[in-house]
């Protein structure tokens, strides 16, 4: 039979033996122990050790904004707004012809609203969310309560927005169509039907008019951001991984996209790992020899035949083998 003995005051405790520190008595953590401090005691960090990112304490603000993208100021927003002019444009005369008279205007709060084809604000906001269709309740210790609008219910609009109707659907029915049934719906409005054939032509015609400018993809920004320039020629395009994600018949449609601004008198420049793109590209250049510090040099320069025939890069390799 063992017993435990309990070791004398100022004696230490024998290996494997653990002893509880008397009241008001401070123990120090073993080394690789963590030790989590008691209630309103405040730890401070050790010099020279990064801390965690983590919640922030009372006070502190966190940026947890994407980066490098401001909705508002980019060529997407624009290329939204743009549609969303030409929708409220034709509501406007259904509520001018309504009211007997001019129809109010929306105001420059309009910038305030999350990036949409045709924003809710001014005189077409819900007066009780102020067209976010949400109710944000703030509280003290805990985060922010988010609840559904019960005065639109989530519609953004007011009552009387949405009490108008353009060829018998309202604001949040014509907001919730695909660019390729607005393509049809509006093909007798010049102005609107170029420009959602645009978007069209670069592939995105399963996006629904209202879908926030923040839910979209970085390649679905990037041919938003080509829908405005089709027409143009001259210029110069620079494109990150317009591919990531995408199905293969939509890689197709986005290389025709490439071939047809090519076509047009435009270069683009492709930053871009997909094999099937390489294939289709007029001119190649390989940064290696590996990734990261063991990369930034240019290995290989020339067309797509001449880095299969040539080349030993490891780029050229699975070339060679999706052949």
């Amino acid at each position: 039979q063992s017993t435990v003995q309990r070791p004398m005051m100022g004696q230490r405790p024998m290996a494997g033996q653990m002893q509880r520190p008397m009241a008001g008595q401070m123990q120090r953590p073993m080394p690789g122990q963590m030790q989590r401090p008691m209630p309103g005691q405040m730890q401070r960090p050790m010099a020279g050790r990064p801390q965690p990112m983590g919640r922030p304490m009372m006070g502190q603000t966190m940026n947890v904004a994407p980066v490098n993208f401001d909705p508002e100021n980019s060529m997407e927003y624009r290329k939204y707004r743009e549609m969303g002019d030409e929708i409220r444009a034709a509501l406007q005369q259904v509520m001018e012809t309504a009211r007997g008279g001019a129809a109010a205007q929306p105001t420059a709060q309009e910038e305030a609203v999350p990036a949409s084809a045709a924003a809710a604000a001014g005189p077409w906001a819900c007066p009780a969310c102020g067209g976010r269709g949400q109710i944000v309740t703030e509280l003290v210790f805990m985060d922010p309560v988010t609840t559904v609008c019960e005065a639109c219910e989530g519609k953004r609009y007011s009552q009387e927005a949405m009490s108008y109707q353009y060829k018998g659907k309202n604001i949040v029915e014509i907001l919730d169509m695909s660019v390729g049934d607005a393509y049809e719906f509006f093909k007798e409005n010049r102005k609107l039907k170029k420009a959602l054939g645009a978007m069209l032509e670069v592939g995105l015609p399963y996006l629904s008019l209202g879908q926030p400018l923040s839910t979209l993809s970085g390649g679905e920004r990037q041919r938003v951001k080509l829908a405005k320039d089709l027409d143009k020629k001259g210029n110069i395009y620079i494109l990150d991984e317009p591919t990531t994600g995408l199905h293969a018949s939509d890689i197709k449609k986005v290389m025709e996209l490439l071939d047809s601004l090519v076509d047009r008198g435009n270069t683009v420049i492709v930053i871009e790992h997909n094999l099937d793109v390489m294939k289709r590209a007029d001119w190649l250049i390989d940064v290696g020899p590996d990734g990261g510090t063991a990369g930034g040099q240019i290995v290989f320069t020339g067309t797509p035949l001449e880095m299969v025939e040539k080349s030993h890069t490891i780029t050229a390799e699975y070339l060679r083998k999706s052949l």
